[in-house]
């Protein structure tokens, strides 16, 4: 024998699990993208390091002579080559 106690009871936990799985699924989803937002901080540390490394050895190559210098594609990029050569793309930045 059901009583309505029971029914209700019952029906409460049906809602609750759905809740339950809705923000189980939100949390999935945005540590997700929290992850990718990590992904994408390490990806422009390291292209801040390979600018700087460039800027530097710039510096360097106008004290070198002519045959010693930077291929013109990476003095002249300002980074583009980067994108171009696909070390940053906005695949690997989304994380997808």
């Amino acid at each position: 024998m059901r009583t309505q106690e029971q029914e209700f009871l019952e029906k409460a936990d049906e809602e609750l699990d759905k809740v339950n799985k809705f923000y189980a699924t939100q949390e999935a989803e945005l540590l997700a993208r929290g992850d990718a937002l990590i992904e994408q901080l390490r990806i422009l540390a390291d292209v801040k390091r390979i600018l700087a490394d460039h800027a530097s050895r710039r510096g360097r190559a106008a004290s070198m002579p002519p045959s010693l210098e930077l291929s013109p594609s990476v003095n002249g990029s300002s980074g583009r080559h980067l994108l171009s050569s696909g070390l940053a793309s906005p695949q690997s930045m989304s994380g997808r």
